[in-house]
């Protein structure tokens, strides 16, 4: 396919448009994330396969010199889907579980329970 020579302006106003919700449509995901520290229901490879596949998208959207509204949408869905992803590691079990083998967190809280128990 031939890069684009001109561009109408019906297709950036709708490019511009559509760009715009379609950047929006994680904010609220990202927030009640961030708000309610859970991700419960959200799965992380999903976010992981949306933001890589933003990449190659992105780079053919430059390439084809697209109007700028959608040379921008690839780079923002990377980006909010990116801190999507890391939302789901963070406050996921994947983190938490290796930071507690890692520093042995979940048999100290133990240890300190049953010594508390002991000398009740």
């Amino acid at each position: 396919m031939a890069p684009q020579g001109t561009i109408p302006l019906a297709a950036n106003v709708l490019g511009t448009i559509g760009t715009v919700c379609w950047c929006v449509q994680l904010a609220p995901q990202i927030w009640r994330n961030h708000r309610t520290k859970s991700t419960e229901g959200l799965p992380a490879a999903m976010m992981f396969l949306w933001s890589a596949s933003a990449v190659p998208f992105g780079v053919y959207a430059i390439v084809q010199k697209f109007n700028i509204p959608l040379i921008v949408q690839p780079q923002c869905f990377c980006l909010l889907c990116g801190v999507s992803w890391a939302q789901c590691l963070v406050y996921g079990r994947f983190v938490n579980d290796s930071y507690k083998l890692a520093t042995g967190a979940d048999k100290i809280s133990e240890s300190g329970k049953s010594g508390l128990q002991h000398y009740s």
